[in-house]
């Protein structure tokens, strides 16, 4: 697998809405942008040294969290690795359940 972040956190979040949760992401001290839960969509917004931007559904990639690690996992098997605290992550679990995720780890 391909990992295209390096030592990014995602530092803390926003719930914009019921349906909208946004992750704000840091690394070295500077904002690099975030990650925009939209009901069953996720926008990825992320610049700096790991530059990358798209939208996909929460159904079409996988999602795991291991040792303060949260990764995104697509189908051309490239990931986006990002340093989380377990209290960010409850948050995420809570709105892939929400809205239709086929399993969590």
């Amino acid at each position: 697998m391909t990992n295209l972040t390096a030592n990014m956190t995602i530092t803390s979040h926003d719930m914009i809405s019921e349906n909208y949760l946004r992750l704000n992401i840091s690394s070295g001290g500077l904002s690099r942008g975030s990650i925009d839960f939209i009901s069953e969509k996720i926008n990825f917004n992320i610049s700096g040294r790991s530059f990358f931007k798209g939208m996909t559904a929460i159904n079409q990639l996988e999602l795991e969290y291991s040792d303060g690690k949260l990764i995104f996992i697509f189908k051309n098997k490239k990931n986006l690795e990002f340093n989380c605290s377990l209290k960010e992550f409850e948050k995420v679990n809570a709105h892939i359940q929400t809205h239709g995720y086929r399993k969590t780890y």
